[in-house]
């Protein structure tokens, strides 16, 4: 969710809130710091209990801040990379190069997690098993006391009520992972570790003690992270962690609830720009997201990014591989007040995302760093923030658009321009309320708007005027090609089309004569497991065939991901782009020696 620093932001706040939230902090198996401050508790006699349950609570918050700024690590991206630079703002130097300044420090992203970033390692697993993992691992390992008063914590847990509530939603018969028959180094032969789980089942000690290693011990949880990223998966060795790892796949994909309309937050210490495009994108986990705001900006801090995740997919069913589920771990973890969920797999959708600081309302009045933020949101196609950023991007749409005369420094206007006119590929997913005049319009409601191309996100769309008269907001393609002239591939994730759609895009190639810099625009409805009866492909291209076929445009339909969910693809006959998900490659899709990954297939449809 984001580094540990919540937790010394949590505990100093006052010694009375820090006791109020964790009543027993230093319980036995609390953290790894626990004995040293049983050792250091003071006095006891009876009078001065209460001072002494505060000196050790203290005491415990001081150490776990401390080793968190030795570390300099957590659950988020907040570390820094060697040869990184702090940015330095500089007010004053506006008519500077913004892009010299941005080659002197760049950027650091958010990468998505993936397996495919641990390819290289071993497959096999490097220990016999997770104890061996937890007390042998070559970047965190834990003592054989540390293990000890975990698993004691763990069997006691398994004796309570909680263990009784956490049972199974679905059924498992499987193969979980490969033993070794000898040594920590493996060796020997290899035979294959099966599970059986049937519905209703208690979860066990072993995925007990799996899920409290992520939720009590930082440094494990990092490691495990690193060998899933493409920065630091040379370093760390996916296979030290083989057994854990799987553990948690299981706990989430078979404990887990599915995810549907959920939405949580995730924060981040530093401001970090996003490495998938519209937040679009498979995460592979343990992601750990929460319920809470107040609890994602203090894992944010001051210097932080707020980002509101949900699932891309919420049709999916969930399977073995536990896509689209989490699990809620507070309640085994330490940290109840954390209202922390683990999520393994998941397409992840960003709804929104802001800034846990103080935004200044005019742009000139922005500093360098901050607008390097704000363009590296706009060149991902990120449109749906809190109001203070959507006020800035407004004053300079405006301004590129030649709508008002705001004072923009003239480095920052002749950036936001470069960008626009340079951009040849655009994804439009969520977009904030005050953003949305500048790529929609609104229509009036007609009976023959078809009502099953509705997806769940536009029904919010719906407006009511005075005359009751019901209105929906549609895209406009002539405002986008007039922001982005030289747009070439467009995509609109879950936005609505109609008639009234087919409509305009007909009525803006007639006014143009068919001279537009669109080759290809796609409609891509990942909340759909299949197409609606009315959007049909054969239907479709039955009805428009030939209004469009005039300026050699036509209609196809693809299924696309790993999910397979449908598409609606308006090309030029002649053009050879792929439909835009965010790969910075554009293949044909027609070609067949197109090699492309499971998540990125195109499936032609052709009813």
């Amino acid at each position: 969710i984001g580094s540990r620093s919540r937790r010394s932001s949590q505990r100093t706040r006052s010694p009375s809130a820090a006791s109020h939230t964790h009543p027993h902090p230093h319980s036995h198996s609390h953290s790894q710091s626990a004995q040293s401050t049983h050792s250091n508790g003071g006095p006891s006699s009876p009078q001065n209990n209460a001072n002494i349950e505060v000196s050790q609570n203290l005491q415990l918050l001081m150490q776990r801040k401390q080793e968190l700024l030795d570390c300099g690590y957590g659950r988020s991206y907040g570390r820094r990379t060697s040869g990184h630079k702090d940015a330095v703002d500089d007010d004053n130097d506006d008519d500077n190069d913004c892009a010299s300044d941005e080659s002197e420090n760049m950027p650091r992203m958010f990468e998505w997690q993936t397996v495919a970033a641990a390819a290289a390692n071993r497959r096999e697993p490097r220990f016999r098993c997770l104890k061996d993992e937890v007390l042998h691992n070559p970047y965190c390992a834990l003592s054989a006391m540390q293990w000890t008063e975990l698993y004691t914590k763990c069997e006691q847990l398994c004796k309570s009520w909680i263990r009784k509530k956490i049972k199974a939603k679905d059924k498992f018969s499987g193969v979980i992972g490969v033993t070794q028959n000898s040594g920590h180094g493996g060796g020997g032969k290899s035979k294959p570790l099966k599970l059986k789980l049937k519905k209703g089942d208690a979860i066990s000690v072993d995925m007990i003690v799996a899920i409290k290693l992520y939720t009590d011990f930082d440094a494990l949880q990092s490691a495990l992270k690193q060998c899933l990223r493409l920065d630091t998966c040379d370093a760390y060795d996916a296979s030290c962690f083989y057994w854990w790892r799987n553990l948690l796949s299981i706990c989430v994909s078979k404990y887990g609830l599915k995810m549907k309309k959920h939405k949580f937050f995730y924060g981040c210490r530093d401001k970090l720009e996003l490495a998938n495009v519209a937040g679009f994108g498979l995460f592979h986990g343990p992601l750990s997201l929460t319920i809470g705001l107040e609890v994602a900006k203090q894992f944010a801090t001051p210097t932080g990014v707020l980002m509101q995740v949900g699932n891309a997919h919420p049709w999916l069913k969930g399977t073995d591989d536990g896509n689209g589920r989490y699990f809620d771990v507070s309640c085994l973890s330490d940290f109840k007040n954390e209202h922390e969920i683990l999520t393994m797999l998941l397409s992840t959708r960003v709804h929104m995302i802001s800034l846990n600081c103080f935004i200044p309302q005019h742009v000139h009045e922005v500093s360098r760093s901050l607008f390097r933020f704000l363009c590296g949101l706009f060149d991902k196609c990120v449109f749906s923030m809190n109001y203070e950023l959507e006020s800035l991007f407004a004053q300079l749409l405006n301004h590129q658009l030649n709508r008002d005369n705001k004072m923009i420094p003239k480095s920052y206007a002749a950036r936001f321009d470069r960008s626009c006119k340079q951009r040849e590929q655009l994804l439009l997913w969520d977009i904030s309320y005050g953003l949305l005049d500048f790529f929609m319009i609104s229509v009036e409601y007609d009976d023959d708007f078809d009502d099953d191309s509705i997806t769940i996100d536009n029904t919010t769309h719906l407006q009511h005027d005075e005359d009751d008269n019901e209105t929906k907001l549609i895209v406009c393609f002539e405002k986008i090609n007039q922001l982005f002239p030289n747009l070439r591939s467009l995509t609109l994730i879950n936005h609505l089309l109609s008639n009234e759609v087919f409509y305009q895009f007909i009525d803006y190639l007639n006014k143009n004569k068919g001279n537009v810099s669109f080759e290809i625009v796609t409609f891509y409805f990942p909340k759909y497991k299949k197409l609606p009866h009315r959007l049909k492909i054969n239907q479709l291209q039955h009805v428009w065939h030939k209004y469009l076929n005039q300026y050699k445009w036509q209609i196809v339909a693809y299924k696309y991901g790993a999910s397979l969910s449908p598409m609606i693809v308006l090309r030029r006959t002649e053009s050879k782009l792929r439909p835009y998900m965010g790969e910075p490659t554009s293949v044909d899709v027609a070609t067949s020696n197109v090699n492309t990954s499971s998540y990125h297939q195109f499936l032609k449809i052709d009813k």
